[in-house]
């Protein structure tokens, strides 16, 4: 079953509420309760590589186990108690000393003889160089008993190796005690005594920094000293009840290349058993009484302490603060391990899983839901699925229907088969109200038959419900008939307008469409306008609809009249207005807007004098520009309309509008003097009478314009001033009567005779222009008729059909038009040409010749000027 962890969370989760942090793993090998090297040895250290680990055993034996706690190699270099083990950085050496007194360096990756190095006292740590196996050098410190750190390098030859103090003592009196353990990380190696810990340049072997420990009172002295390196330049230090953390930083200035020591410490009301940096945290174990479990501690650099959790760890009932040890990848701070003589424990930060597990043992499914939506791209598809469920039912349950409801969509998503699931649970709780709007429609597209229940239970249970079910979901998921059939007879037993108006929707979706109306119409639910837009294309096979204009018009005049000028198809305009006489102004503002339509509408003649007549008593303004796009209106009956609105209309506007159409009509009837009479006499425009005089081409109307003007200053003011251009204003001045004064004459005959001096001036410019382009067109073609004419090889003559070329004694004649002749050809032609000379032009062909552009100048003629020019 690979690495146990239910049994020994349990022991956690059994009192706790609060969510665990880290996660607790048995090192046992698959299908075993416990792993079988704690059956006949104990376990005295452990170091960790990335791909394995090492155990050292009390027998002097190493075992290699996989991160699932299978043997995978053993190795036997010593005959006594391992005191501790080191892997270089390629995993491919392994240091080891013990109690033996030996330290031996075992190849694990090649077959290289182990290096074995032989002292007089028991080793109680060593450090293998981390680049062991890249450097020549072959580099290993270890201590013990002696007190001495001893670097092992090989000899000048590398035949051997050889030892060298790192921490020769000049005072043999004053002895710091043994070495309990040595750290080597990056360019640092540290070592702790009974005293203090040193810091030494593993590469100078310089010493950096001593740190002195004083831990508090009535404390065993004789506890060792923990060491854990953080990174290459900072190592914690846990001694007793005390924990240092040094870091070591180069100095810039005054001397470039040194280094020096910051230091910060904090004391514990407990043992430290062992330690070592998790995330931005210390990890420690703490060592209470002997024969009882130790404690994991989670605290931060300031001895905040987040958790503390008991370890169950197996096996313990003899051992002492000495016996445990807590080891870690150098690097990775993310795991690490608790070494007991008889147990192995891995300790990492709960995962998504973890998390999930214990949310939903413990009913949180909320976090758990979140927890999984956050991360569901790392997760398994069923995860979401399965506490999604949980929390459904969990909800259901509660009777919380609508979070219930609302958290079908994100859990079920597009199984079919889930949604049937929980709508049937829905319905089976008489909660299915609350489901309702969160069942798909498509993708997934359930049963039929499940369509058909929640809306039956709906109908059943909320009307107004219904209704909305109705008008949201396609009608192409249920039977439509089936339905309707169901909702007539409840609409029938008891009426109700939300029934009403589902029908209306029930029967636009089977494109009942007659149904629907008539339904819209006498209930006043629903929209008309738009039914009849959508289903334009039936119902103008349907008479029913068009004697419905009265029912659109109260509905929505806006909407009625929008919809009669766009569907002309079906609401004839002939129909619409026979309906609309007893309402005058709606029949009006229908007319013009058909009136208004780009291009307008033709509409029947007979509707003519219907627009006349609204148009004359709602918008005067619009009557003339009717009578212009009405060329087959009756005249007669026109003018008798517009005399009787002009005598009835008192607002001076109307009055003017409707005298214009007056006047258009009676120049349209021959009656100009009338209409001129019109624009004069009622009007006093006589600008407008001087432009409707000049449209009529009649010099008698000029006349009759002239005398009525005369009987108003004003209005021979008016002649004066818009008449000089198309009369002779010496008529005009003649006919002015004597002794009658005119406001501003003198000013007018000033215009007059400047405008004359003007339309003379631009006469002889005009003129001047004229001459100039005749002379330069007689040039351009007296030119085109000085050129030469190209005479090719194949040319012909237009008479006898012959080549021109080569040249003979015969003459040719070329005309301008580009006909070639011979002389002898063309003679017999001056008379009546001969028939046979007429046959052989017609079958001659004829080539048009090259003109030679302007821009070439002149040409000499290809023609001789010997030669006779003809004209043809």
């Amino acid at each position: 079953m690979g690495p146990e962890s239910n049994p020994l969370n349990q022991h956690y989760e059994e009192e706790e509420d609060e969510e665990p942090f880290l996660k607790y793993i048995r090192l046992v090998p698959q299908d075993k309760d416990e792993n079988p090297i704690f059956l006949n040895e104990s376990v005295t250290c452990l170091s960790v590589f990335h791909k394995f680990l090492a155990l050292g055993t009390i027998n002097g034996k190493i075992h290699i186990l996989d991160f699932n706690g299978n043997v995978t190699n053993t190795l036997s270099p010593h005959t006594a108690s391992i005191n501790d083990l080191s892997i270089d950085l390629m995993g491919d050496y392994i240091a080891s000393c013990s109690i033996d007194g030996k330290v031996v360096i075992t190849a694990l990756s090649t077959y290289n003889d182990p290096v074995v190095i032989l002292t007089p006292s028991v080793i109680h740590s060593v450090a293998i160089d981390p680049e062991y196996s890249r450097k020549s050098t072959k580099r290993c410190v270890f201590g013990g008993r002696s007190g001495e750190l001893i670097l092992n390098i090989p000899s000048f030859l590398g035949l051997s190796t050889k030892n060298q103090v790192l921490n020769p003592n000049p005072n043999p009196q004053t002895r710091e005690g043994p070495i309990h353990v040595v750290k080597w990380r990056g360019p640092f190696i540290a070592w702790a005594t009974d005293k203090d810990v040193k810091i030494i340049d593993a590469t100078t072997y310089q010493r950096v920094t001593k740190i002195e420990t004083k831990p508090s009172p009535n404390v065993d002295l004789s506890l060792r000293y923990h060491l854990s390196w953080k990174d290459e330049q900072t190592i914690i230090i846990g001694y007793n009840n005390t924990v240092q953390v040094c870091q070591i930083k180069e100095m810039v200035n005054p001397t470039p290349g040194s280094t020096f020591v910051e230091l910060w410490e904090f004391q514990t009301d407990y043992i430290i058993s062992g330690l070592c940096p998790f995330e931005d945290k210390l990890a420690i174990v703490s060592f209470q009484e002997k024969g009882q479990n130790p404690d994991l501690r989670l605290v931060d650099y300031d001895n905040f302490e987040h958790s503390v959790e008991e370890l169950p760890l197996r096996g313990i009932e003899n051992c002492d603060s000495s016996h445990f040890r807590l080891e870690q990848l150098p690097g990775d701070i993310d795991i690490f391990y608790i070494v007991s003589p008889k147990d192995i424990i891995v300790v990492r930060r709960c995962d998504i899983e973890d998390r999930l597990k214990w949310l939903t043992e413990n009913k949180k499914y909320e976090q758990a839901l979140k927890t999984v939506q956050e991360h569901e791209k790392y997760l398994k598809p069923d995860v979401l699925v399965d506490i999604g469920e949980k929390y459904i039912s969990h909800l259901l349950d509660k009777k919380d229907y609508v979070n219930a409801a609302n958290l079908c969509a994100s859990v079920l998503k597009k199984n079919s088969k889930l949604w049937e699931k929980w709508i049937f649970e829905f319905l089976h709780a008489r909660q299915i109200k609350h489901l309702i709007y969160a069942i798909p429609t498509s993708n997934p597209r359930l049963d039929g038959h499940l369509y058909k229940i929640v809306l039956e239970t709906t109908l059943k249970n909320d009307r107004e419900e219904f209704k909305k079910i109705v008008e949201l979901w396609p009608p192409t998921i249920y039977n439509t008939k089936d339905l309707i059939a169901i909702v007539e007879k409840e609409r029938m037993s008891t009426p109700d307008s939300n029934l009403t108006e589902a029908l209306i929707k029930l029967y636009t979706n089977e494109h009942m469409v007659e149904k629907a109306l008539d339904l819209i119409l006498r209930s006043k639910k629903g929209d008309p306008f738009r039914l009849i837009e959508k289903e334009s294309a039936q119902l103008s096979s349907l008479s029913v609809i068009k004697d419905r204009v009265l029912d659109l018009i109260s509905f929505n005049e806006v909407n009625a009249l929008q919809l009669l000028i766009n569907k002309t198809d079906i609401f004839s305009p002939l129909v619409v207005t026979k309906q609309l006489e007893k309402y005058p102004k709606t029949c009006y503002e229908y007319l013009y807007k058909l009136f208004k339509k780009d291009p307008p509408m033709q509409l029947p003649p007979s509707l003519n004098a219907i627009q006349v007549h609204l148009y004359a008593q709602f918008n005067p303004a619009i009557l003339v520009r009717f009578l212009r796009q009405s060329p087959d209106i009756d005249l007669n009956e026109t003018i008798d309309l517009c005399r009787n609105y002009l005598e009835s209309t008192k607002t001076p506007s109307d009055k003017t509008h409707i005298s214009h159409a007056m006047v258009y009509l009676l120049g349209r009837m021959g009656q100009n003097k009338e209409a001129l009479n019109l624009l004069v006499v009622n009007l006093g425009n006589i600008k407008e009478a001087i432009e409707f005089v000049q449209s009529q081409h009649d010099d008698d109307l000029w006349e009759e314009l002239i005398s009525q003007s005369m009987k108003s200053k004003d209005a021979i003011v008016q002649l004066l001033e818009h008449a000089g251009s198309h009369v002779d204003p010496v008529k005009i001045i003649r006919r002015i009567p004597e002794r009658v004064q005119i406001p501003g004459l003198r000013d007018r005959l000033i215009k007059i005779t400047s405008d004359f001096n003007l339309q003379a001036s631009l006469r002889e410019g005009c003129n001047v222009i004229l001459q100039a382009d005749c002379v330069n067109l007689i040039e351009r073609l007296v030119k085109l008729h000085d050129l030469g004419h190209l005479v090719e090889e194949s040319t012909t003559c237009a008479t006898c059909g012959l080549q021109i070329m080569p040249p003979t004694d015969d003459d040719i004649a070329v005309f301008c038009c580009s006909h070639i002749f011979h002389v002898k050809c063309l003679r017999p032609a001056v008379g009546s040409p001969s028939p046979t000379s007429l046959k052989n032009r017609r079958k001659a062909p004829t080539k048009t010749l090259t003109d030679f552009s302007d821009l070439l100048g002149p040409i000499q003629p290809s023609v001789p000027p010997s030669e006779e020019r003809l004209s043809c």
